[in-house]
């Protein structure tokens, strides 16, 4: 289990109190693991009963257990290299570092897997009529790969880069449908407005967001999620993609694993057209 995983994943429901002890061990570990239980309940405000409840409620025996695991995840963490750019890293530093960084997100990711969220929402998929992609910016980048992957097998899917368009066809959204929504943040309007509607509409939600309770996951029928490493206002959203687009592939190739001898005809066919296309020495 990672920690910092399901705090960020619960946080946003938990009490001021919980808050407070949450942002000790996720912004200190270091000063969570050098203390006893008194000391800790000083530092966030609260009482020794308080803690013990918050690491039991983690799924922990107790606040020992709980530091031994959090302890393991330090260690860990420390032997990942610093993927932080500089203007003077080298060449070499910053390949190592970008290669790090993804390792790293899906490394985590893996270990994370909602496994039992991906069958049900394959099963969704590949029982659904029509498939509604939702995504802008940087998370448009996965909704738009799976658009063409459905396509390519001839599972009817919608994707628009205009977000006036999209509010507009997923009016036609039923309950034989699916939404696949992305978003990093969890908070984008253009994605929570459409998501609102294809609910109303019985259409099953499947979010895919970073690793906390967010408006957008609160609409899901099936929410996974991708590790929380990226600030929102970041240089690149590399990770981000990178996770994203590896829970689409795998959404997709769980959904066509049924059906896959019709499913690779399609495939061969598609193929074969492209190459038509390409200039032949």
């Amino acid at each position: 289990m990672n920690i910092e995983f399901e705090i960020k994943k619960q946080y946003e429901s938990f009490s001021p109190v919980n808050k407070r002890i949450s942002d000790l061990i996720l912004n200190d570990r270091e000063s969570f693991l050098n203390h006893n239980a008194l000391e800790l309940a000083e530092i966030c405000n609260t009482s020794n009963a308080s803690i013990i409840r918050y690491v039991k409620m983690l799924g922990f025996d107790g606040l020992m257990d709980f530091k031994i695991q959090l302890a393991k995840q330090v260690k860990k963490d420390s032997q990942v290299l610093d993927t932080f750019i500089t203007s003077d890293d080298s060449t070499e530093a910053l390949c190592s570092k970008v290669f790090n960084m993804v390792n790293s997100a899906n490394n985590e990711l893996y270990s994370n897997l909602n496994i039992k969220g991906i069958e049900e929402a394959a099963s969704y998929i590949a029982s659904s009529k029509h498939i509604y992609l939702l995504g802008i910016g940087a998370s448009g980048l996965p909704a738009y790969n799976l658009y063409h992957l459905f396509n390519r097998v001839h599972k009817t899917a919608y994707y628009n880069f205009d977000s006036h368009m999209t509010v507009e066809f997923i009016n036609y959204a039923n309950k034989e449908d699916v939404v696949i929504a992305f978003s990093y943040s969890g908070e984008s309007t253009e994605i929570i407005y459409p998501v609102e509607i294809a609910k109303e509409r019985n259409a099953k939600i499947i979010t895919i967001t970073r690793e906390r309770i967010s408006p957008l996951s609160e609409l899901a029928d099936i929410a996974l999620y991708v590790p929380d490493q990226e600030h929102t206002s970041r240089i690149a959203a590399l990770t981000s993609v990178q996770t994203s687009m590896t829970i689409g592939t795998i959404l997709y190739l769980k959904s066509i694993q049924g059906n896959f001898d019709n499913t690779l005809e399609g495939l061969i066919q598609t193929r074969e057209l492209v190459k038509k296309m390409k200039t032949e020495k």
